[in-house]
């Protein structure tokens, strides 16, 4: 954290702190992940405060720096959306199968992240010999989109099994 904290370029530090949270994540080093995505919050701060105010978009057709502040918002989301699916990930790696499906259920539905996450879950699930244990948890899922995402990891591990007969 010292390393990330002496990088004197804003933009770099940023990028810095989404691009080892993630590889935290994937590491299965949950606690420093979710610390580092807490850091790139706080260092994007004002721009999630900008982007919640009426008339951002107005200011963003004519302030370039209206517009910086946009993208460093939209970057921390889908780099947050990126984090959790990592761990999430790993989690199930792990055999902690309803960890990452809670993980997975924090990233937010307008991110592809999420879909491709729950896809994943249950095309390993499949690979590893549960289909039934797959099918329960997207049965129970929430959102018509979770379903969605979940049969089709359902399906693609079932083809490329059969595929190898």
């Amino acid at each position: 954290m010292d390393t990330l904290r002496k990088i004197k370029s804003d933009e770099t530090r940023v990028l810095a702190l989404a691009s080892v949270a993630g590889a935290g994540g994937e590491a299965g080093q949950t606690a420093t992940a979710l610390a580092l995505v807490q850091e790139h919050r706080l260092a994007v701060a004002e721009a999630l405060r900008f982007v919640e105010r009426p008339g951002t978009l107005e200011q963003m057709k004519q302030d370039d720096q209206a517009r910086k502040r946009f993208y460093d918002a939209h970057y921390f989301q889908r780099s947050v959306a990126s984090t959790l699916s990592k761990i999430a990930l790993s989690r199930a790696d792990s055999g902690a199968l309803q960890e990452a499906l809670g993980y997975s259920l924090l990233i937010p539905e307008a991110e592809l992240e999420n879909g491709r996450t729950l896809g994943w879950l249950a095309f390993n699930q499949v690979k590893g010999g549960d289909v039934d244990g797959a099918l329960r948890w997207i049965t129970v899922a929430q959102l018509p989109s979770q379903k969605a995402f979940g049969l089709t990891g359902v399906a693609s591990a079932l083809i490329s099994r059969n595929e190898k007969i």
